[in-house]
């Protein structure tokens, strides 16, 4: 099995900070330690904080993970947390981030094979004190398969809910906020789903780091989310640049027309049905209205970036929404609002950006950018 680069760790002293007090301060070391041992922070799998008292199942069909923290603030003072694993090289370690936290990848045993256990043991030391020792208890299960890259293809039809996935795809658009970045890999799309929260930085090919950026080829690791006819990985355990494939192909930007906005009565679905999230090119728009997000008729689109809107629009004889989230800024709302103020009535533009989706296709707007006059 493929395995990330890291070092194997097998000295305590090799991943640990060790809190200070400095300056004289009078603290009480012992409940600095004690806190700061009992904190279920100090180790995160599945995107909460464990106890010791579980023992942690980690499945090897999709190599999950766990995180530990090498440092925790308690009463404003820096207390270091020393991990040892008492079963041998049974983790990998990556690199500790800039929050005190390191991925551990479990060494899981090759496919068809027998369970195994391991533990990890954790100590917080503040001024020379210690903590009484925490053990934390796992078995690392065998996979039946091996975890590799789902094509975006095929994700909408082979991959179920909430089931751990590994897409990759080059960055086309950007929430201003992170909330979502989309990726597109011939011809398909996802949408990588709250990287405000999971994290915007991506580690790069030379091992430094940054923001996500259009243009990117990332490797993302996360949960299957679908919302609404909207494919999306939430949960974002891992991004990162990879090497982009030989022969990789973005895929054609797809000019759609009215009817890739209505439902074929032979097959009930919508013509576009699974390119969600795609780069796409609408010529034509004619405005119609301004609705708030639950359809009613409004005077103004709201500038505040804090209310979804859409943007009514004709395409022939077609209806076609263009949603404008509050997560494009107060900026792009205005610079938006501030097109469609200035355009003549009657006169069509056209829309180049990504197709969105609730429920129905719609235009999901990122930018003023997106439009242009006919």
């Amino acid at each position: 099995m493929k395995k990330v680069t890291s070092t194997i760790f097998g000295l305590v002293a090799a991943f640990a900070l060790v809190g200070c007090s400095g300056g004289g301060e009078s603290v009480d070391a012992s409940s600095l330690v004690s806190t700061a041992i009992n904190n279920p922070a100090i180790l995160i799998y599945n995107n909460r904080g464990m106890l010791n008292t579980e023992t942690i199942e980690l499945d090897g069909n999709t190599e999950e993970t766990v995180t530990i923290t090498t440092q925790l603030t308690v009463s404003g003072h820096p207390v270091g947390i020393q991990w040892v694993p008492n079963s041998g090289s049974v983790f990998s370690f990556g690199a500790e981030d800039d929050n005190h936290h390191i991925v551990a990848t479990p060494n899981y045993p090759e496919v068809g094979g027998d369970n195994i256990g391991a533990t990890l043991t954790a100590k917080a030391i503040f001024d020379g004190v210690e903590s009484d020792p925490m053990t934390y208890t796992f078995v690392f299960k065998a996979p039946e398969k091996k975890f590799e890259k789902m094509p975006l293809s095929e994700i909408r039809t082979k991959a179920t809910s909430k089931e751990r996935v590994w897409v990759e795809g080059q960055v086309t658009a950007i929430m201003p906020d992170f909330d979502i970045a989309y990726i597109q890999e011939n011809g398909y799309a996802i949408g990588l789903y709250k990287l405000s929260t999971s994290g915007s930085q991506i580690t790069l090919l030379d091992g430094s780091t940054r923001d996500i950026q259009i243009g990117d080829y990332v490797k993302a690791i996360g949960e299957y989310a679908p919302y609404n006819g909207l494919a999306e990985v939430s949960f974002i355990e891992s991004l990162v640049e990879v090497e982009k494939p030989a022969g990789f192909e973005l895929g054609e930007v797809k000019t759609l027309t009215g009817s890739d906005f209505e439902i074929d009565p032979m097959t009930q679905m919508f013509p576009v049905t699974n390119y969600d999230g795609t780069l796409v090119q609408v010529n034509g728009l004619e405005f119609v209205k301004f609705t708030d997000k639950d359809g009613n008729t409004i005077s103004a689109l709201p500038t505040d970036g804090k209310t979804h809107s859409n943007i009514v629009c004709m395409l022939g004889d077609t209806q076609v929404s263009i949603y404008v989230s509050y997560h494009i800024g107060s900026a792009n709302q205005t610079a938006i609002a501030g097109f469609f103020s200035s355009l003549a009535a009657g006169a069509k533009f056209n829309y180049s950006g990504i197709l969105g989706w609730y429920t129905n296709p719609n235009l999901g707007i990122i930018s003023v950018s997106d439009l242009a006059l006919a």
